[in-house]
C-alpha cells in the first residue's frame, strides 16, 4: 500500500488543485463569503504542491521497476491515472463552452493543465512499455506505437489500455501457492 501512494496522491491532485482554486476565492465571487486561509497565495501554493507531486511521481516512475513492479503493474497505473482525469476534462471543456466570452484563457489553461496530467501518467506508461518491450511481452511495433500514443490526448487512454491488456494476457500467471 505504502509504495501505491505516490500514485494515489497523483489521482488526487488535480482534484485538489481545483478545490484549492474554488476555496481560496480566487474563482467564487467574494460575495459568497468563502475565506482565504492563504489570503491570496493559496492558488500559487496549490499549483506548486501540484507540480512538486506531479514530479516527483515521474521520477518515482523510473524508480519504480527497481522496486520490484512489474510491467503489468507500471501499466495498470499509467491507465488509472489516466482515466482518473477524464471528469476534469470533461468538466473543462463544459466550463470552456459557458464562458465563451473568456475561451481564449480558459483553453490555455486546459491544454497546460491536461499536457501536465498527461506528462505524469505517460510516464508510468513508458517504463511499463519499455519494461514490457524487455520482457518481450510486446513487439517493437507495438511498443513505438504505444509510446507515441501516449502523448496524444484521448490516443493516450487507448494506447494505455491495449498496453494493460496485451501484457495482462500475455504475462504468465502467478503460481499457486501449497500450503
Amino acid at each position: 500500500m505504502l509504495k501505491a501512494l505516490p500514485m494515489i496522491s497523483q489521482i488526487a491532485a488535480p482534484y485538489l488543485l481545483i478545490a484549492t482554486f474554488i476555496l481560496c476565492g480566487d474563482v467564487l465571487p467574494s460575495t459568497l463569503g468563502t475565506p482565504s486561509i492563504f489570503e491570496g497565495s493559496g492558488p500559487l501554493l496549490a499549483v506548486g504542491v501540484y507540480l512538486l507531486i506531479a514530479f516527483g511521481n515521474i521520477a518515482y516512475a523510473i524508480v519504480l521497476p527497481k522496486l520490484g513492479f512489474t510491467d503489468r503493474q507500471l501499466l495498470f497505473w499509467s491507465f488509472c491515472m489516466k482515466v482518473s482525469v477524464v471528469p476534469l476534462y470533461i468538466a473543462l471543456f463544459l466550463v470552456s463552452l459557458l464562458l465563451f466570452i473568456f475561451i481564449i484563457p480558459v483553453v490555455l489553461i486546459s491544454i497546460a493543465f491536461a499536457f501536465l496530467a498527461m506528462l505524469v501518467s505517460s510516464a508510468y506508461g513508458i517504463v511499463g512499455i519499455v519494461k514490457s518491450w524487455r520482457e518481450q511481452h510486446l513487439r517493437t511495433g507495438e511498443a513505438v506505437l504505444a509510446g507515441i500514443s501516449l502523448f496524444v490526448l484521448w490516443f493516450d487512454m487507448a494506447g494505455a489500455l491495449y498496453c494493460y491488456l496485451r501484457v495482462r494476457c500475455d504475462a504468465p500467471q502467478a503460481a499457486p501457492r501449497t500450503a
